[in-house]
């Protein structure tokens, strides 16, 4: 499988552009196109941040990821350690709930263990149509520390060779308000 937009980073093999201002993107596939994304949740933060990459695992191409679409990686810089082997020791990290690097599933899945190590379900929109990440979104925008999110990413659609979609950190709720569904009945939502 192609390497992660956080490996390519951190080894320098990537374009790192950061989207700091409302903006719409297109990428092209990761094996193509060297330019990564990273978007900071907290602006005063640099060692927290999102990346992301479009992936598309054809036939003919050298990415056997599951799946096509946007992956968005969560990175916490402060986690683990690179000398130890420890970037990723989620499950017994006993100084954090989370690891160095997630990725946030579109299908909401957490992919931390050997038996799933990443579906179909993955990248955005993914096989459920999923087209916006954002504060109320599962997974969500937001920091680990939970503070309030600080940008949204919408309107993600896939063409031919590439994936586009919209930043915005003056709108950083999905255009579903998921709050205000009191109650769902089989063929009515009441509100």
């Amino acid at each position: 499988s192609w390497m992660s937009a956080w490996e390519r980073e951190f080894l320098n093999w990537a374009e790192t552009k950061v989207i700091s201002t409302d903006t719409v993107q297109t990428i092209q596939k990761a094996e193509s196109d060297s330019k990564i994304y990273k978007i900071y949740p907290v602006a005063a933060t640099l060692t927290e941040y999102f990346l992301l990459e479009y992936r598309d695992p054809s036939p003919s191409g050298a990415d056997s990821a599951p799946g096509e679409g946007l992956l968005i990686w969560h990175v916490d810089n402060t986690v683990g350690s690179l000398s130890s082997n420890s970037v990723n020791t989620t499950d017994n990290n006993t100084q954090s709930s989370h690891g160095r690097l997630h990725l946030e599933a579109a299908d909401g899945g957490r992919n931390t263990t050997i038996s799933d190590l990443g579906d179909a379900g993955d990248p955005w929109p993914g096989f459920e149509g999923k087209t916006t990440f954002a504060d109320n979104t599962t997974p969500n925008t937001r920091a680990y520390s939970q503070s309030g999110a600080r940008f949204s990413v919408k309107k993600i659609s896939l063409a031919a060779d590439s994936i586009s979609f919209t930043v915005s950190f003056t709108d950083t709720l999905s255009e579903y308000n998921t709050s205000a569904v009191t109650s769902v009945k089989a063929d009515t939502v009441v509100l």
